[in-house]
């Protein structure tokens, strides 16, 4: 969590458990990562992980692209941003 700025800190906070790991694991990360990667890592279902992942995305803390039929997942500009 070192990484973060104070605002990604105190929006940190506010995330739900399940919220928690995957950023967390996105930080620790410093790179895209694929959608199952992130499954094997924390542990959550496909399902609540894909819900999570919509959530993170709606309030603008991750980005999701495709690479082919891969899912990747990064943290926001915006959320680590100073």
């Amino acid at each position: 969590m070192e990484h973060l700025e104070q605002r990604g800190k105190d929006l940190f906070k506010m995330f739900r458990k399940n919220e928690q790991a995957i950023v967390k694991f996105l930080i620790e990360q410093k790179e895209p990562v694929y959608f199952s990667k992130i499954h094997y890592n924390t542990g959550l279902s496909k399902g609540s992980l894909s819900r999570n992942i919509k959530s993170l995305e709606d309030k603008g803390i991750i980005k999701t692209f495709n690479e082919g039929r891969i899912r990747k997942i990064q943290l926001s500009g915006w959320f680590l941003e100073k």
